[in-house]
C-alpha cells in the first residue's frame, strides 16, 4: 500500500534543421511555448488573453499531450506532418520532431 511509486519515463522534445544539427533538445518539463502561442491557446481554451500561471501551465500541458499523440515515442517525425497547431511550436528551420523517452 505504502510502497514505492513508479516513476514515469522522463521525456525529451528534440528538434533537428535539415542537416540534422540539433535546434531544440529540453525535457518535458522545460518545454516553453512561444508566447503568441500560449495566448492563442489560452483564449481558445479558457477565454483567457492575459493567462494567469495556471493557464499557462494547462496550456503547456495540452499542447505537449497533443504533441505526444501526434508523434510516436523515439522516432523521427517530419514536421510537415503535423498539424499547423503543433508546427507553430518549434523553432523556425525545423524538419525533423523527435519525443525521446528516457527510462527512469
Amino acid at each position: 500500500m505504502f510502497g514505492k511509486k513508479k516513476r514515469k519515463a522522463e521525456c525529451r522534445v528534440v528538434a533537428r534543421d535539415a542537416s540534422g544539427a540539433v535546434l531544440m533538445d529540453v525535457a518535458e518539463g522545460e518545454f516553453a511555448l512561444p508566447e503568441d502561442v500560449t495566448i492563442r491557446l489560452s483564449v481558445e481554451f479558457f477565454n483567457d488573453p492575459q493567462p494567469c500561471e495556471i493557464h499557462r501551465a494547462a496550456v503547456r500541458w495540452r499542447a505537449l499531450q497533443q504533441l505526444k499523440d501526434g508523434c510516436p515515442a523515439n522516432a523521427d517525425v517530419a514536421l510537415e506532418s503535423l498539424e499547423e497547431s503543433l508546427r507553430r511550436l518549434f523553432p523556425e528551420g525545423t524538419r525533423t520532431v523527435r519525443i525521446a523517452e528516457e527510462t527512469p
